[in-house]
């Protein structure tokens, strides 16, 4: 599969973005168990789990958005150079 052009998401990108948030939320939630000592139960338990696999995910989206098919940041598309005989 192609990577994306600047600017422009495809499927792939949005696959890896949700792969990242889900394990964003289950790296969080771990190590909040941990650190509680028992598992997050209620809204107030799982908000900063959320709010880590949203913010993975929309910073995972963001980067695919502004770099471009050759992994360069800020730099759109170089066209390839015809060769003229």
């Amino acid at each position: 599969m192609k990577k994306s052009k600047y600017g422009k998401l495809n499927f792939r990108d949005i696959v890896k973005g949700v792969l990242i948030a889900i394990s964003t939320a289950f790296v969080a939630g771990l190590g909040q168990s941990l650190t509680m000592g028992a598992i997050p139960s209620n809204f107030n338990d799982l908000q900063p789990i959320a709010i880590a696999s949203l913010s993975a995910g929309a910073a995972y989206v963001g980067k695919q958005l502004t770099t471009n098919s050759e992994g360069e940041l800020w730099k759109k598309e170089t066209e390839p150079i015809e060769k003229v005989e």
